[in-house]
């Protein structure tokens, strides 16, 4: 991680911005309402946002659920623990060549929707599993479609106001760090009221994915009708 740290610190500074925005004095709430503003404006965006923060809510949620998952029902030892991470990994990677590859011979908004659905058929098949083979498997498929979320993201940040895309883009991300917390409070309630096997967590990434799949649909549909008027 500090390797890692180090080298993007690194090639940070040989960054150079084609585009130039100049700097503005305003206040937090105007730029809150600037952010609303817009939105208000283009509603079709919301629902491209709202699916951005349901995916990252996927994408930092998995890990955490998989740790106790590889101990408590794989009894896996920390080898193979930390092969089945590898294996997400791996298949976020593949996932960032294959994706762009499908945009182009079907259609973003048909490449997100088969994402997600086959996303929550893995953690469907996490959450029926018990072997440390099939989990590897199933954790490097969902890696592969999780990597949707970048995506989503390019499609939001496309269509948005270069001087509004870093304000509402964190606000995103404060949202889904929201969301996070809010199913790590209930991960811990209920462990301690009424402790449920490991596996069974992974249901509420399924039903997270597959919630996705309303705001990825009717975001894109319109976008697409704008587009093409």
């Amino acid at each position: 991680m500090l390797i890692g740290s180090l080298l993007a610190t690194l090639c940070s500074f040989k960054i150079i911005p084609k585009r130039n925005v100049k700097n503005t004095k305003i206040s937090f709430l105007r730029n809150w309402q600037e952010v609303i503003s817009f939105l208000n404006q283009n509603k079709t965006l919301y629902w491209c946002y709202l699916a951005q923060i349901g995916m990252t809510c996927l994408y930092m949620i998995a890990p955490v659920f998989i740790s106790p998952y590889a101990k408590n029902i794989l009894k896996a030892s920390s080898l193979e623990f930390g092969l089945i991470e590898v294996a997400f990994s791996v298949g976020f990677i593949v996932g960032n060549v294959l994706l762009p590859y499908m945009i182009e011979k079907i259609s973003p908004k048909q490449t997100l929707v088969f994402s997600m659905t086959i996303s929550a058929l893995m953690y469907l098949l996490l959450g029926l599993n018990e072997s440390i083979f099939f989990a590897s498997i199933y954790y490097l498929v969902a890696g592969i479609f999780i990597s949707a979320w970048v995506v989503i993201v390019t499609i939001a940040q496309k269509n948005t106001p270069i001087t509004l895309q870093g304000k509402i883009q964190g606000i995103c991300y404060g949202f889904s760090g929201l969301v996070v917390m809010f199913i790590y409070l209930i991960f811990f309630a209920i462990n301690y009221l009424y402790p449920l096997p490991s596996n069974k967590w992974f249901y509420i990434l399924a039903m997270l994915a597959l919630s996705t799949l309303w705001s990825i649909s009717k975001g894109l549909k319109i976008l697409n009708l704008k587009n093409k008027v």
